[in-house]
């Protein structure tokens, strides 16, 4: 019998209970140019970035993909520009060729992989960190991996599967979509970890539902349910909607937060600024959060990644005739702090102990002890002062406590 790990025991820091997970403090951002591929002098359309810096852009005749610190590479499939769509943290793209061919690309790949069920043109919906890739075929959600197709509808789940569309996939592989109620009425609906959660609060048409955009792992939505109008928010954790005046949602991360412009606005190059919300702060304009001054403006976010990196287009030149890519990386505030690890079976229980005042205490997890992302589960505890979060060791992950200083106290 192997006998389980012994309890390691670190001094303790103290860490404020009364600010964890109540207060999101308001990022600020350094500022760099996105060096495009060579020979290409002009903005993308389409951007993707992950937890590890790995970029994808529609740019110059054609998608692009550079992984960080490497160069550019091409992404075709049978000498056809291919359309992005999204992106996993393997570097793993899906997408649409230039004739409407679904299609996963793989990093090193001189080729796209086309995607299909009995010859029929599908779209790609998003692809998971484990390779799956939900795609759609005319109008029914199939899976892909490893070169093998399942229909959604024949997949195993503790629950009746008609009526549910998932439409779009996270990274960690939680479902985002719609549960048809009647012939015209749709909810939103999430399925994380096996489970399906209906947001009946929100009801929408047909029509309304082809304009999904993006979810997280938290099971959280972002969907535009008119052109230049509203973005709606909804999910685990989330409720309400954005004021319709005020933001134009592109993507959300697993922090809950979202980027895009701000007031939305079909002359973008004059009247846009690149924002940013989350429902504790609300809606921030990026050109106001970089920690240096920036002569120019930033007029759409159009990707953020776990590590609150964002890819945004800005203007410069004369009269702001020129457009450039920027990226935008959060300021570093946190650091790594002592804890009590009790291991179990199949989980890990996190303790700190014993808190005090001025910072937020949070887990942060990783797959390859270089790069940390937030992990956002609550505390299962805060009796007698500890903090204790249950995590799960069913693969391969590190995880590490880290507490996260308040950026304006003044503010508190």
């Amino acid at each position: 019998m192997t006998p389980k790990p012994s309890r390691v025991l670190l001094l303790l820091l103290h860490i404020s209970l009364s600010l964890i997970y109540l207060k999101a403090a308001i990022p600020q951002y350094r500022i760099e140019e996105l060096i495009l591929p060579e020979g290409c002098d002009s903005s993308g359309y389409t951007y993707l970035i992950n937890d590890n810096g790995d970029i994808v852009i529609l740019a110059c005749g054609g998608a692009h993909y550079k992984k960080r610190g490497e160069d550019w590479q091409l992404i075709q499939y049978e000498g056809e520009i291919v359309y992005p769509y999204n992106m996993n943290n393997r570097g793993v793209v899906t997408g649409e060729s230039s004739r409407g061919d679904a299609i996963v690309w793989f990093p090193g790949s001189t080729n796209a992989t086309l995607i299909s069920v009995n010859e029929q043109r599908c779209v790609t919906r998003g692809v998971s960190d484990e390779g799956i890739v939900l795609f759609m075929c005319r109008g029914e959600p199939h899976f892909y991996k490893d070169g093998i197709v399942t229909a959604f509808q024949d997949s195993t789940y503790p629950f009746p599967t008609e009526n549910v569309y998932p439409v779009f996939i996270s990274n960690g592989g939680t479902l985002h979509g719609w549960y048809q109620k009647d012939e015209n009425v749709f909810h939103p609906m999430n399925i994380k970890d096996g489970e399906l959660f209906i947001h009946e609060s929100v009801a929408l048409s047909l029509a309304q539902t082809r304009n999904y955009i993006d979810g997280n792992d938290l099971g959280q939505s972002v969907a535009t349910l008119d052109l230049v109008s509203a973005t709606n928010v909804y999910g685990i954790g989330m409720t309400g909607t954005i004021n319709p005046e005020s933001f134009l949602a592109e993507r959300i991360n697993n922090l809950g937060t979202a980027v895009g412009i701000s007031p939305p606005s079909v002359n973008i190059k004059i009247e846009n600024n690149a924002a940013i919300w989350n429902q504790e702060y609300g809606v921030k304009d990026l050109n106001e959060l970089l920690a240096t001054s920036f002569d120019k403006k930033l007029m759409s976010a159009r990707s953020i990644n776990n590590q609150g990196q964002i890819i945004c287009i800005g203007l410069e030149g004369p009269f702001n005739l020129y457009i450039k890519s920027y990226l935008l990386t959060e300021i570093e505030t946190k650091s790594v702090i002592p804890y009590e690890a009790v291991f179990g079976e199949s989980h890990i229980e996190i303790v700190v102990r014993d808190v005090s005042h001025s910072h937020v205490a949070g887990i942060e997890r990783s797959y390859d002890l270089r790069n940390w992302f937030q992990h956002l589960s609550k505390p299962e505890s805060l009796n007698s002062g500890d903090v204790k979060f249950s995590l799960s060791m069913d693969k391969t992950v590190f995880y590490r406590a880290v507490e996260y200083k308040d950026r304006y106290p003044n503010e508190q």
